[in-house]
């Protein structure tokens, strides 16, 4: 029997050790992830300030309502102000790669994985499964814990321009327009490693691309939109969809070094926070706005699935395997292949009709705000109060292509969206996990006088006693936790 692998994405907003020791915050989050049945569950915006206490606090509750098999979590290196979090269920099923220097590489590409040393050409990295390769069973998970590498591209240039003009790491933008940033607005992409282990003991290695980009208040993203389209010069993209020179069709796939064998890369999974709005993506255009071409040019890069398309149409590219695996540790280090060598990926996308923002709830003017401090009417349900769908997974290999086509308008996506608003009760009515009451966080946020928690009484009100929750209750509700709405889906290893 294969083993059904439920992986989560959630921009938890400002995860900061202050927000997770609000009363009532960690067991909301924890009954939304333990209520969805999740196996891989990957966070964004994980603030660096006791970043082991917010996990630590957050893996805790997961493990107090479901003790056995216990989670673990890690986290990625610094990006910006913030990490990426990872909390893995069951450490005899799912294990996180680790990696070390391979010594062959040439010193001018060693990596530690940081920002300032991320992973561009992956032949020169040894992995090894942490804490101990399957079948062996796991001890306790004990400290210090692996540190999720970020990555770079991977990619000779082409025509080389002056050097003010030439574009930088993962930036995608010429030195003149910011080149890369290490700041606030700009966070590198991490690459975490897992192996399943299947109930027959095959394996599975899934490398998950997280990203979270720039966002903009409106308009184009121009620099998320560059992003976009550099992820496949990644060299865990090529491996993929190995482009070979010498044999240009079909693709094969590349290797990679881990536990001392030759491993072939048959998986790649994207998700993160992309900040473009993935519905918005139709090559014509339309009204004149270009937002959505440019959208569509970027997303070339990675899928051909159009605006709100999907995840069904065109069927997902898979990779090859080369008929030969290398020696390992690789000790040949070719240059990187030079962009326009670099094929597209064409991935399905598992989530592009549904929103996974909760923006403001807007109805026309002046209808609201007909005065100071008042709320719009409640929207008819709660689907009325997503916004763009900019939390997405991209996937494809073997593995990644046996997610259902279930979700979404029409049920033509295979990302599940859980929809946070419609799970919030009152305190008394009893619902489990994945249903949360929030009446603890409406009274810190009510004191605070933000996130317009005191305009939602009702959320500290009683079952039966209290007026029952409308749909703007239950948005304010959800925005407590946070402004973004998590992602699954679910794939099967044999």
């Amino acid at each position: 029997m294969p083993v059904n692998i439920r992986i989560m994405n959630w921009n938890i907003e400002q995860l900061s050790s202050d927000k997770i020791q609000i009363a009532g915050m960690a067991e909301a989050i924890a009954s939304v992830v333990f209520g969805s049945n999740i196996d891989i569950l990957v966070i964004l915006e994980v603030k660096t300030v006791n970043l082991d206490q917010i996990m630590t606090i957050l893996c805790n509750q997961i493990n107090h309502l479901q003790p056995l098999p216990r989670s673990y979590w890690l986290t990625s290196q610094t990006t910006g102000g913030e990490h990426y979090g990872f909390i893995i269920r069951d450490i005899t099923v799912i294990r996180p790669l680790q990696f070390a220097t391979n010594l062959n590489a040439p010193l001018a590409i060693r990596s530690d994985g940081t920002s300032v040393h991320p992973f561009t050409d992956l032949r020169a990295l040894n992995w090894t499964t942490w804490p101990v390769a399957f079948p062996t069973v796991a001890p306790p998970v004990p400290p210090p814990r692996p540190r999720m590498g970020l990555i770079n591209i991977f990619v000779s240039p082409e025509n080389p321009r002056p050097p003010k003009m030439r574009k930088t790491n993962f930036g995608g933008q010429p030195v003149s327009h910011g080149g890369f940033s290490e700041g606030r607005g700009f966070r590198m992409p991490c690459l975490a490693m897992f192996v399943v282990r299947g109930p027959g003991g095959a394996l599975t290695y899934l490398p998950i691309v997280v990203c979270h980009y720039a966002s903009i208040r409106g308009g184009r993203n121009f620099l998320a939109q560059q992003q976009i389209g550099q992820l496949k010069q990644l060299h865990i993209a090529q491996l993929f969809s190995y482009y070979d020179a010498l044999n240009p069709a079909p693709p094969v796939s590349g290797y990679l070094a881990i536990d001392g064998a030759a491993v072939a890369v048959e998986n790649i999974i994207y998700t993160g926070d992309f900040n473009i709005n993935f519905r918005r993506n139709n090559p014509a255009g339309g009204a004149g706005n270009s937002v959505p071409r440019t959208n569509r040019r970027a997303l070339n890069n990675l899928t051909p699935t159009w605006a709100h398309g999907g995840s069904a149409p065109p069927p997902p590219a898979t990779a090859g395997v080369a008929p030969a695996a290398p020696v390992v540790p690789f000790n040949v280090f070719p240059p990187a292949p030079e962009a326009s060598e670099i094929p597209n990926q064409a991935l399905r996308a598992s989530s592009t009709t549904t929103g996974t923002i909760l923006k403001t709830v807007l109805v026309p003017p002046p209808a609201w705000p007909a005065a100071p401090n008042t709320l719009p009417p409640s929207p008819a349900n709660t689907l009325l109060i997503r916004g763009g769908a900019i939390d997405n997974f991209f996937y494809g290999g073997a593995e990644a292509n046996t997610a259902a086509v279930n979700f979404g308008v029409n049920h033509i996506d295979s990302g599940e969206i859980i929809d946070v608003p419609a799970l919030i009760e009152q305190q008394g009515v009893g619902g489990a996990p994945p249903h949360i009451t929030v009446n603890a966080l409406q009274a810190h946020y009510a004191a605070s006088g933000t996130k317009l928690g005191i305009d939602a009484p009702r959320l500290a009100g009683a079952f039966g006693v209290a007026a029952a929750l409308n749909v703007l209750d239950r948005w304010i509700g959800a925005r407590l936790v946070s402004d973004h709405l998590p992602v699954v889906i679910e794939i099967t290893c044999p």
